[in-house]
């Protein structure tokens, strides 16, 4: 079954409309950077990374949803690995 990710779109959205018309390649990657952080759970310090509990939200989804296929646009707190995959969508 395909979902369709709402809030994936939205983000999408939000990131062609707030990026897209800065003129400075250098300035458009710092502010998707910002937005694609700010929607996977803001800044973690490496020393609390252990503390940020990614893990226990990704599983919590997956129960949900009865499905280990979970909409990026579900995920509101994962690490750096899933952030660069979020970070890429925008671009393609």
């Amino acid at each position: 079954m395909m979902m369709d990710d709402v809030s994936l779109q939205l983000l999408v959205n939000e990131a062609k409309k707030s990026i897209l018309p800065l003129s400075d390649e250098r300035e458009q990657c710092a502010a998707l950077a910002r937005l694609v952080s700010e929607a996977m759970g803001g800044e973690v310090e490496m020393e609390k990374l252990h503390e940020f509990p990614w893990v226990l939200h990704l599983s919590e989804l997956k129960f949900q949803l009865q499905s280990n296929v979970v909409p990026i646009g579900l995920i509101s707190r994962v690490i750096y690995c899933h952030r660069a995959l979020l970070f890429k969508v925008p671009l393609t």
